[in-house]
């Protein structure tokens, strides 16, 4: 019995391990930084990886970001508003 008890435990954390990133809260405030430092604050501050190519993304921009206890993709909306870009978070 404790061998499927830890079998559906392992499945049910692999089934929610991949929700984690998109429910992750961050607080960010940043008022006229550039993108590159708004990237940097998100990285930390919301212990991500971001990659992108740097050619698609104006990095020198200013922006300014406020987001409280929001999801990550929050932030990331405030940071590339104005951008013809997209986003894809992988778990």
């Amino acid at each position: 019995m404790s061998k499927i008890i830890k079998c559906m435990f392992f499945v049910l954390l692999a089934a929610v391990l991949p929700l984690s990133v998109h429910a992750q809260q961050v607080t960010l405030h940043l008022q006229d930084v550039t993108v590159r430092k708004a990237f940097r604050e998100l990285e930390v501050k919301g212990n991500v990886s971001l990659v992108y190519e740097k050619n698609d993304v104006d990095l020198t921009r200013k922006v300014t970001v406020k987001v409280d206890n929001q999801p990550i993709s929050k932030a990331l909306d405030q940071i590339l508003k104005g951008q013809e870009l997209i986003y894809k978070i992988n778990t």
